[in-house]
């Protein structure tokens, strides 16, 4: 059986400073929007409706708090900020495979060319990507679960 880990621990036990504070605050927006967060032994996942839009990880790989996105079903949202668009494809993960030259992605069946906000992007497993974001950053991310929130 795999041991429940509450990520609110982790975060009180391994993060501090403003690092704690923007995990703890996402969380807590996570949790006012009837979002799960669930520990499958490697990652929490964000559960919505059954689905995992993203995946969390706390202390991992060398990054503090870090946010994967499996989905990045915005399309050309003309009623986003600016800062949001700009934020949003700042953290596009792109295939290192498609950087070389390549046709696919190389790291298996994955989306490739998607849109985002009207730009496309050859992107990877998750298309999003948000490593120890600061407090800005984190508002972000906020609106873009409540956009993703909608297709669920």
């Amino acid at each position: 059986m795999l041991k429940q880990l509450k990520i609110e621990d982790v975060i009180n036990e391994t993060l501090t400073g403003d690092t704690h504070t923007n995990a703890l605050d996402f969380i807590t927006f996570l949790r006012s929007k009837d979002y799960s967060v669930d520990w499958d032994g490697n990652w929490w996942c964000v559960k919505h409706k059954d689905d995992c839009p993203v995946l969390l990880g706390i202390n991992t790989g060398g990054i503090q708090f870090g946010a994967l996105f499996n989905y990045c079903t915005f399309d050309n949202n003309s009623s986003v900020s600016d800062d949001l668009q700009e934020t949003t494809w700042a953290h596009v993960q792109i295939c290192k495979h498609f950087e070389s030259g390549g046709k696919k992605c190389g790291c298996g069946d994955q989306p490739g060319i998607v849109a985002i906000f009207g730009k496309e992007f050859n992107v990877c497993k998750s298309p999003l990507t948000f490593l120890d974001p600061d407090a800005e950053t984190l508002e972000n991310m906020k609106q873009l679960i409540l956009l993703l929130g909608k297709h669920f």
